[in-house]
């Protein structure tokens, strides 16, 4: 998906462009409760596009780390021994601190793509677990197992894991259903 096309899904749809107002009812075809106005299964074209984004984000960040370790290649190259060993030392244990850092990095967004790799955005999920895609009163999670912050569309979406705290207050919840976390109730909305 090119980023012109979400650009363009982004403008034709009111309720990710902010210009729906449905205080009056919901759009046709959304489910009610009670009463109570109530979207049960994530768009799977906005999934899509929060899947697209966290692609992108991710193989970035490898080129990136990629990229630094190429440089530190070629400065461990250029490091030569003067009459200051000690300073020579020195700079050659950060370049290796910082050859094993990008290498973490690296070694962490391989594994973040392969994750990604294994799901499908088509998918539903009923609970909030793993690659769940899930609306909140104060914005959008994708349960991951690896923190991330994107923007898809001017749509904040916080990648968090099941590990973490607000992970395991959500565990298991459904749409409809609130949890308290931090002593305040968090509304699943979808």
């Amino acid at each position: 998906m090119e980023v012109a096309s979400v650009a363009a899904v982004e403008a034709s749809d009111p309720l990710r462009s902010g210009r729906g107002d449905f205080r009056g009812g919901l759009p046709w075809g959304w489910p009610r409760r009670g009463g109570e106005e109530v979207v049960r299964v994530v768009d799977k074209k906005w999934k899509s596009e929060v899947f697209f984004v966290l692609r992108t984000l991710l193989e970035a960040n490898a080129a990136s780390a990629l990229g630094e370790l190429e440089s530190i290649a070629l400065a461990c190259g250029n490091e030569t021994k003067s009459s200051a060993g000690d300073k020579y030392e020195t700079a050659r244990e950060m370049l290796s601190q910082a050859r094993a850092l990008q290498t973490r990095l690296l070694e962490e967004a391989k594994a973040a793509l392969e994750w990604l790799d294994r799901q499908d955005p088509e998918q539903v999920r009923e609970k909030v677990a793993v690659g769940a895609l899930v609306r909140l009163d104060d914005g959008w999670i994708l349960v991951t197992p690896f923190p991330a912050q994107l923007d898809v569309v001017g749509r904040a979406v916080r990648c968090l894991s099941l590990a973490s705290p607000l992970g395991q207050a959500l565990k298991g919840a459904r749409a409809g259903e609130s949890r308290v976390f931090r002593d305040r109730a968090v509304g699943i909305r979808e």
